[in-house]
């Protein structure tokens, strides 16, 4: 409008003060922003350093802290308690030399306590250490109820190997022989190697010897995994007179 002559010199002055003096004030607030923007940061900062943080989500079931207590990095002692939300409840156990060695994180774990009549909890072994020559074990159980209260004796059984659908005998049958076996050209009736065993059936009313590939032991019963045994056979366990 000036170049066009539209306005006066005066009013442009004005004008061109105007907008000066807006610029000025655009400036100062944008410094403005950027102050109150570094403080938010640094109240920020702060606050975040006040939060007592837990590194996984659980639940709380016991605290050294009271409300309105001062706390501060170097304190040593755990503040909180916390059992994560899918296992809330974790079981010491000793396990002896014998029976360690197969056991691995991960196993599944069985818990019956007599805190718990009837009813048998299933865990998970999440840690193995070795304490004064013993194997120490942690068992996380899932149990929502808190039935085991802390302090509670509780019995494990541990499974370290499963076989599902396969053919067992009774250990009784692995320790039968008969007295007296017939002497003539065969070979001699023993453990012909390793991992084999030699059973007895009854086969048309006779003593039978067949042998078989071991498997998982239970200490009650044993696997079958190959040889001349089959379903139904009529295992031999003893004799009476």
């Amino acid at each position: 409008m000036a170049k066009r002559r539209a306005v006066s010199k005066k009013a442009l002055a004005k004008s061109n003060t105007a907008l000066k003096r807006a610029q000025d004030r655009a400036t100062r607030n944008e410094a403005e922003i950027i102050r109150r923007q570094r403080a938010l940061d640094a109240a920020e900062t702060n606050l975040a350093g006040t939060n007592v943080v837990s590194t996984v989500d659980g639940t709380v079931t016991a605290r050294n802290v009271n409300i309105g207590q001062m706390v501060g990095p170097e304190k040593e002692a755990p503040l909180f308690f916390i059992v994560p939300d899918r296992v809330l409840l974790r079981i010491d156990a000793t396990v002896g030399k014998k029976d360690s060695g197969e056991i691995k994180l991960g196993d599944k774990a069985s818990i019956a306590a007599d805190a718990a009549p009837g009813r048998t909890l299933e865990g998970e072994v999440s840690q193995v250490h070795e304490r004064d020559g013993e194997r120490q074990l942690v068992i996380d159980v899932q149990a929502s109820d808190l039935t085991l209260a802390s302090g509670t004796k509780a019995s494990v059984q541990i499974v370290v190997e499963r076989r599902d659908d396969v053919l067992r005998v009774p250990n009784r049958a692995l320790r039968y022989s008969p007295e007296k076996l017939a002497t003539d050209d065969r070979e001699p009736l023993g453990l012909p190697s390793q991992g084999l065993a030699r059973l007895w059936i009854l086969r048309n009313g006779q003593k039978t010897p067949v042998t078989v590939q071991l498997g998982l032991d239970d200490d009650v019963y044993t696997e079958i995994q190959d040889g001349e045994l089959k379903p139904g056979d009529q295992l031999i366990v003893g004799e009476r007179d």
